[in-house]
């Protein structure tokens, strides 16, 4: 890619510098390549050098022009020195077969000169800023365009998955109307099941949320089947004491009540698991306190706990919420407590 654009670059000086040097020789001008050569390095090095002062100063200070216009002018008086010097060795040494006269005329010629290829820097600038901005602009367009594209393929899942989710549920009622009469406590637990997967699989607000109160009837749910499962045997205090609506990212919440019906145990009435929900104006506190399995089996917080602390940090930010795992060894409870300025 430099390679072709350098060579674009030679070969567009190449034409420029025949058609001038052509039309100086058919209006009479009398010069060998002394006479030419220096002078277009000098005009070549003024349009690179101001290019890059430019892309410069534009790239990285807000106020460019500001300091763009007092290093064009320092810029522009080299330039004019070293043309003016050059004309003089060249015509001194006999090589340009000039004669050298430090006249208006000279200055004149030599300053229109530099103002015209400072001109074509500035041209050639302002198009390569064009053609960015035209880049950036399609760029833009075909990231919409791929975005559009993700967009209907989610939303075509999604009417594929509330299909399944029909299919489903359907099954579930089928069943739960053959077991009702057999055995009203398998069916009421497929009743509760078809609940618990209702909330899992429920889709969100745009904001991402759910109501508070669906994560709470979340939390029933799954104490309520957890206590079918082990026949009434196990023992949870699950208290609310809400005060306000609220928008709460779903099942984070859920998350470390699973922990307490996982890894607790659940079936010492002295000392039952205890969950625990305060909702006030501007604060959340959840805490969780359970007694821990008499097995080597450690708590695990690498997954679910960890997940649960990135959709906190995504929804609430890192320093609005706090968030401490207990283990107490010596007397084999495990505390969970969180709290959120809401």
């Amino acid at each position: 890619m430099r390679n072709k654009l350098l060579l674009q670059h030679v070969l567009a000086w190449l034409i420029f510098i025949s058609y001038e040097v052509l039309v100086s020789i058919l209006l009479g001008a009398k010069k060998n390549l002394w006479g030419y050569l220096p002078y277009y390095i000098l005009h070549i090095a003024l349009f690179y050098t101001f290019v890059y002062v430019c892309r410069y100063f534009v790239d990285r200070f807000k106020q460019w022009w500001l300091l763009l216009i007092p290093a064009t002018l320092v810029l522009f008086g080299v330039y004019l020195g070293l043309i003016i010097f050059s004309k003089a060795f060249f015509a001194r040494t006999g090589l340009s077969g000039e004669v050298f006269d430090l006249n208006a005329m000279l200055i004149i010629g030599s300053v229109w000169r530099g103002v015209y290829f400072i001109l074509l820097g500035s041209t050639y600038c302002l198009v390569g800023y064009l053609i960015e901005k035209i880049k950036d602009i399609n760029r833009l367009k075909i990231q919409q365009l791929e975005s559009e594209r993700e967009r209907y393929k989610l939303d075509n899942a999604y009417l594929l998955s509330q299909v399944n989710q029909h299919l489903l549920f359907n099954s579930l009622n089928f069943v739960y109307n053959t077991v009702r009469k057999a055995s009203p406590d398998a069916a009421q637990s497929v009743m509760i099941l078809a609940n618990i997967m209702r909330h899992s699989l429920g889709g969100t607000g745009q904001d991402g949320k759910i109501d508070i109160m669906d994560e709470v009837d979340h939390i029933n749910q799954l104490i309520e089947i957890s206590k079918l499962r082990f026949n009434k045997g196990i023992y949870i205090d699950f208290e609310t004491v809400i005060h306000r609506d609220l928008r709460f990212p779903p099942l984070i919440l859920v998350t470390f009540v699973e922990n307490v019906l996982k890894h607790g145990d659940l079936t010492n009435a002295l000392h039952p698991a205890t969950i625990y929900l305060e909702i006030t104006d501007d604060k959340l506190l959840f805490t969780t306190c359970n007694l821990k399995k008499n097995t080597r089996l450690e708590y695990s917080t690498k997954i679910g706990i960890n997940n649960a602390e990135l959709r906190l940090t995504s929804a609430f930010g890192k320093d609005n919420y706090s968030l401490s795992l207990d283990d107490h060894n010596h007397n084999q409870l495990y505390n969970v407590n969180l709290s959120i300025n809401i």
